[in-house]
């Protein structure tokens, strides 16, 4: 992996410069976070952190697992990753993923007006230059090509508004929100509020397992 990822995280990260804030979908306390639950049972945590300084952003993401049976962790899961954005366009992102022991990584970099992507499962492309990071919490990349945070494949799933719905959160309350239907290698269904916030998300594993973020 390339050796920048490890610095993701340490108090001297940069911020980009000059982001369009107002478009992006930034909740007021610069936090959002889920809990993850299998069967019934919490096996894990979701969150983003929105680091601002004047009009610059950086979202951390940070994404851990972890199934037991009694004493003993049968699966393992972690992923860490730095968005950058600056005029309203994603300008860079890094991630780095390890999969129950298998290392795994991302990046993108905007270049000229373009896009390179690279990863563990994809050599060095030019992606297309609307695309985004499929990290969910921009509804907008619902609208055009994606790629994949873990490996850097590009994804072209197939997005169907499933319309008006509700959604439970951690507290047990239910809001109201618009369904999307994401389908293709993987199975997934998300909702966002009104105001565009990230609100739920279902996904349904290799296993036939479905999880179930629910908002903190």
């Amino acid at each position: 992996m390339p050796s920048r990822r490890h610095i993701l995280w340490g108090a001297g990260a940069a911020l980009c410069v000059r982001p369009a804030l107002a478009a992006l979908p930034i909740p007021a306390t610069d936090g959002l976070s889920f809990r993850i639950m299998r069967e019934g049972t919490r096996i894990g945590t979701h969150a983003l952190t929105f680091q601002k300084s004047g009009d610059a952003l950086n979202v951390h993401i940070e994404v851990e697992i972890a199934v037991y049976f009694g004493p003993i962790r049968l699966f393992h899961y972690n992923h860490k990753n730095l968005e950058c954005w600056r005029g309203g366009q994603l300008v860079s992102m890094d991630a780095a993923t390890d999969y129950d022991g298998t290392p795994a990584f991302a990046t993108l970099r905007r270049e000229n007006g373009q896009i390179v992507a690279q990863g563990s499962k994809a050599a060095r492309y030019d992606a297309p230059a609307n695309v985004l990071a499929a990290t969910h919490w921009n509804k907008a990349e619902l609208l055009g090509p994606m790629v994949n945070p873990e490996n850097g494949l590009l994804l072209k799933p197939n997005i169907s508004n499933a319309g008006p719905d509700s959604v439970a959160l951690a507290s047990g309350a239910k809001v109201s929100a618009q369904h999307y239907a994401w389908r293709g290698a993987d199975t997934l269904d998300l909702w966002y509020g009104a105001d565009g916030a990230w609100t739920g998300l279902t996904a349904v594993t290799k296993d036939g397992t479905r999880l179930v973020y629910e908002r903190l």
